[in-house]
């Protein structure tokens, strides 16, 4: 079997075990087949939120669970600080917090919603795909404004579920209510036939929040928030989500802490389509592609071909070389991790003896010299400048050589040459030839696991930033916008960062990170792809920013709860 079938057959064997692991997680021994789907009906409207129902054996109750992105995107519960992942604290219309039954699965988590729906009257229906969620309606006893705090809150007669939106530069908030006769409302409210929208404006550099109260039931819509609150949710055994701020200005971060230690664990790069390396997508569809729990965007790409800039190997297979001598992060299968600059050299060797070092392997970095191509970068390779010649080679041995003027079949039990600005007249027909590599330093050489991005930002608890000597843009080191990181503490735990924006003012520029993150007690820090693509994801819900605001991605490092199926195998 080649590398990259077998490498698909693991892909393939890792969703099918997947999900023979999310079903076993959650039924029970009588009931291996739950009814489940990806949509959920919120009086008549649409939203995306994974679900299962399934029986239990002893009481014969039908139980439903939603992933717990769901139940906060689609009807405004909140998720509350907790370090037992079996129970999930929510708040949600309550004085007092309520504990829902967490189930884990392998993607998601799914949090057990029966009584709850059962004493909120709620009535669930599944519908093929869909799960219909119907409310008893609400009405809307009074409306209080408050233009100079930036705050609205509608007082209810009766809880009811909301769905709340930030747009560009508005917040949407759809929930099914009416209001009471003779009731006054505000003319950014509109009465629709299965609800009410109300559309707010967002000032520029200003957080928006919607949550809920008690006694009596009311929606406060916040347009000028104060800084987010802290949480600490241990959302399974070694993965826990963190939302802070951090100094004077009061910068949002999220972050992922994960014990490499933690049997079940396991992280590893991950990109869009694993049949190619062309192509990009919402971070939060790659989680989903890979069946990972959770995913930080990672390295850079080319923009224009959608393949990547820098290192990538998986199971001790490079995917992707790295370029421009950049830093990387650097583990394996035993949990220890390390973050360094890399060199990387793949080196042809023709017929008698002549050594020409090659300029890259699968990489959207276009240069002159020789560039490597394999099946992992797809089953054909489309040129990326003028004047280029292929080389195929099977079993060390050039079987053709000719001009590339479309799209040129790369063998899947060998690898493309591709000459751009050279000649190499003695690599002709029938030439053997050899491939050696060396990576600098050596020892990362023994790590099956790599991802590339840059700059170097902590090593040894100490500022090692130097965007210059990674060859990045000032553009890139000054901008002031969402930023991502990966790094280890001193407890030597993976630590994935998100820093948004600070407190009435945009994100950080690249020096302001390394204070951040030594703050939050890294000891070794590599940035990550930031701006648009500065992305975090857990169980399917972007933890950020706005889920409209995330651009597509060409990898990132992806986290799962079990061991893949086929780890190690040669």
């Amino acid at each position: 079997m080649t590398g990259k079938s077998l490498f698909i057959d693991k892909w393939l064997r890792r969703l099918a075990l997947g999900f023979l692991g999310f079903v076993l997680t959650l039924a029970p021994a009588s009931a291996l087949t739950p009814t489940q789907g990806t949509e959920i009906l919120v009086n008549g409207q649409a939203c995306p939120a994974p679900w299962v129902q399934w029986s239990d054996p002893t009481t014969t109750t039908l139980h439903t669970g939603l992933a717990d992105s769901g139940l906060v995107r689609c009807l405004g519960f909140e998720l509350l600080s907790t370090l037992q992942p079996e129970q999930q604290p929510v708040a949600w219309f309550s004085p007092a917090p309520i504990s829902l039954p967490a189930q884990l699965g392998t993607t998601y988590r799914f949090l057990d919603i029966t009584a709850f729906a059962t004493n909120a009257d709620w009535h669930l229906t599944p519908l093929g795909n869909r799960l219909a969620i119907d409310s008893p309606p609400a009405q809307i006893r009074a409306v209080r404004a408050d233009p100079e705090a930036g705050r609205l809150v509608l007082e209810l007669d009766r809880p009811t579920p909301w769905w709340a939106e930030e747009l560009a530069s508005a917040l949407q908030v759809s929930f099914k209510a009416q209001p009471a006769p003779g009731l006054t409302i505000p003319p950014t409210l509109k009465v629709g036939p299965e609800g009410l929208v109300l559309t707010l404006p967002i000032a520029p550099n200003r957080q928006s929040r919607v949550f809920s109260l008690a006694n009596p039931p009311r929606l406060v819509m916040d347009l000028d928030a104060p800084a987010q609150e802290p949480r600490r949710i241990l959302w399974a055994l070694g993965l826990e989500e963190q939302r802070l701020t951090l100094g004077p200005e009061q910068f949002e971060v999220n972050l992922l802490k994960i014990n490499p230690r933690q049997a079940g664990l396991k992280v590893q790069p991950i990109w869009s389509n694993p049949a190619t390396l062309i192509g990009i997508a919402p971070l939060s569809t790659i989680a989903q592609t890979w069946q990972a729990a959770a995913a930080i965007n990672g390295g850079f790409f080319n923009r224009k071909v959608y393949s990547p800039l820098g290192a990538l190997k998986v199971d001790g297979q490079w995917i992707s070389s790295p370029i421009l001598d950049r830093a990387v992060l650097a583990w394996n299968h035993e949990g220890q991790y390390v973050t360094s600059r890399l060199a990387w050299q793949e080196t042809l060797t023709i017929g008698g003896g002549e050594r020409i070092p090659l300029a890259s392997l699968n990489s959207g970095y276009v240069q002159g010299g020789i560039a490597r191509y394999s099946s992992a970068w797809g089953n054909y390779y489309q040129p990326l400048s003028g004047g280029e010649t292929a080389v195929t080679v099977v079993n060390a041995q050039v079987l053709s050589r000719a001009p590339v003027l479309g799209p040129v079949s790369i063998p899947a039990d060998g690898y493309l040459l591709v000459l751009r600005s050279l000649s190499l007249p003695n690599l002709q027909v029938g030439t053997t030839v050899t491939l050696e590599q060396t990576t600098v330093p050596p020892e990362l050489d023994s790590f099956p696991e790599i991802i590339g991005a840059g700059p170097l930002l902590l090593h040894a608890g100490l500022d090692v930033l130097d965007w210059e000597a990674e060859k990045f843009s000032p553009a890139l080191a000054n901008e002031l916008t969402y930023r991502s990181a990966a790094g280890l503490d001193r407890a030597g735990n993976l630590v994935l960062v998100a820093i948004g924006h600070r407190y009435h003012g945009p994100g950080p520029r690249l020096v302001e990170m390394v204070p951040l993150l030594q703050q939050l007690g890294l000891v070794e820090a590599l940035n990550l792809d930031g701006g648009s693509s500065s992305t975090l994801d857990l169980g399917g819900a972007i933890l950020n920013r706005p889920e409209r605001s995330t651009a597509r991605v060409h990898n990132g490092l992806g986290v799962f709860l079990r061991p893949l199926p086929g780890a190690g195998d040669s």
